[in-house]
C-alpha cells in the first residue's frame, strides 16, 4: 500500500488502466483510480491465472481454453480448439526481458517471503504470489457483531506456477474467507502434487484442506477452524509455454 499507491499517483492511474488492458483485464471494472494499486477491481481466478501466464511464457497474452475437443456419438470430431502459441509477435505484451525479472521476484516469495509455505515440493523453482481480498471495508467490520464478522472474512488468493523456468502449470487459487494467501498457497501445491503425480503415472491421493499447523505463515497469526472449503481452484495448464524456445 505504501509503495504501491504512490506508484500509481505518480505514473497515473489512466496509463495503469490501459497496462491491465494489456493483460486481459477489463477496464470498466478497473476504473482509472487510485484504489487500482489495492486491486480493488472484481476479478475471477481465470483472469488472475491469465495474466501470470505471460510473465510464464516469456511475455505473451494467450487466450487459455476449458474444452479441447469434442465428439459426436460415433467419434467424428465436432469442435475442436485452436489454441494461440506463445512465440507468436503479435502476442506479446510485455519484453522478455521485464518477465524474467518478475518470474524472479515471483520466485523469491515462494523462498523467503508470504508463499513462503508454498514451495513444500522438494523443489525451489515455484514462483507465485499471496494476496488477499477484503470483503468489507475496515470501518464497516468495525460496525459488525462477531457473528457478521465472521461471514466477511477476507479471501485468500495464490497463483503461481511450476516449474519457474519452462513452466508446464499454473494454478490459480481462490480461497473463501482463508483471511490471507498461505492456505490458498498450500492448496495450491496439493493442486500441482496431483498434476506432477498423474505426468509421472503416480497414484493421485485426495486432496485434503490443510490443517493448521501445516499452512499458518506463523504462529503469531491464528487461523480459525473450520475453515469453509475452497471456492475455486483453477489449474491452467500452459499448453504453448513450454514451446516458446522453439518458436
Amino acid at each position: 500500500t505504501w509503495v504501491s499507491t504512490p506508484r500509481l499517483q505518480a505514473t497515473g492511474p489512466a496509463s495503469a488502466q490501459d497496462d491491465s488492458r494489456r493483460f486481459g483485464f477489463e477496464a470498466d471494472k478497473n476504473p482509472p483510480y487510485l484504489p487500482m494499486a489495492l486491486g480493488a477491481g472484481p476479478v475471477t481466478p481465470w483472469q488472475m491465472a491469465r495474466p501470470y501466464a505471460v510473465f510464464a511464457n516469456g511475455g505473451y497474452l494467450v487466450e487459455p481454453y476449458y474444452i479441447q475437443k469434442i465428439v459426436d456419438d460415433r467419434g467424428n470430431s465436432i469442435a475442436l480448439a485452436h489454441p494461440q502459441h506463445a512465440g507468436d509477435p503479435r502476442l506479446r505484451v510485455i519484453d522478455s526481458r521485464n518477465a524474467f525479472t518478475i518470474d524472479s521476484m515471483l520466485q523469491d516469495v515462494t523462498r523467503y517471503g508470504t508463499a513462503a509455505r508454498a514451495a513444500r515440493l522438494g523443489r525451489v523453482d515455484i514462483a507465485g504470489k499471496t494476496g488477499s481480498a477484503q470483503m468489507v471495508s475496515n470501518a464497516m467490520m468495525a460496525k459488525m457483531s462477531k457473528a457478521s464478522k465472521a461471514a466477511y472474512k477476507d479471501n485468500g488468493w495464490f497463483v503461481g506456477f511450476t516449474p519457474r523456468r519452462d513452466p508446464d502449470i499454473i494454478v490459480c487459487v481462490l480461497f473463501q474467507g482463508g483471511e490471507h494467501g498461505a492456505l490458498a498457497a498450500r492448496l495450491a501445491t496439493k493442486v500441482i502434487e496431483a498434476y506432477e503425480d498423474k505426468k509421472n503415472h503416480r497414484p493421485i491421493p485426495n486432496l485434503e484442506p490443510p490443517t493448521e499447523e501445516q499452512a499458518s505463515p506463523a504462529p503469531a497469526i491464528h487461523i480459525p477452524a473450520p475453515l469453509p472449503w475452497v471456492v475455486a481452484i483453477m489449474a491452467v495448464t500452459l499448453l504453448v509455454a513450454t514451446s516458446k524456445a522453439k518458436q
